[in-house]
């Protein structure tokens, strides 16, 4: 008995470990492709996000995006949605998604 809550309770926090992502919503208020830098203005404050290279770019609808950072609808004034996770004590862009999302 003791073992089973054992190996269950080592599932559970490993699962919510792996699920741990923060997002941020906003609209983008510049870009710049060659430094792999988007400002987003989120409740009124700027944030930088550097983009890494293996960065997923997707639309609302979870559709790849071609040309990364350098898609035309990555531009001043669009809503965005990034999917940072934590990953050796920094946090990572997983995701940049074009639109509100869901």
């Amino acid at each position: 008995m003791l073992r089973s809550f054992f190996f269950a309770l080592v599932a559970l926090v490993l699962c919510v470990g792996f699920t741990l992502a923060d997002d941020i919503k906003g609209k983008i208020k510049s870009v710049d492709p060659d430094k792999k830098v988007i400002v987003v203005t989120v409740d009124g404050k700027d944030k930088e996000i550097t983009i890494g290279d293996t960065t997923k770019f997707v639309n609302a609808k979870d559709k790849d995006l071609k040309n990364g950072i350098k898609n035309k609808g990555i531009k001043e004034g669009a809503d965005i949605v990034v999917t940072c996770e934590k990953k050796d004590d920094k946090e990572v862009v997983t995701q940049v998604k074009l639109g509100k999302g869901k």
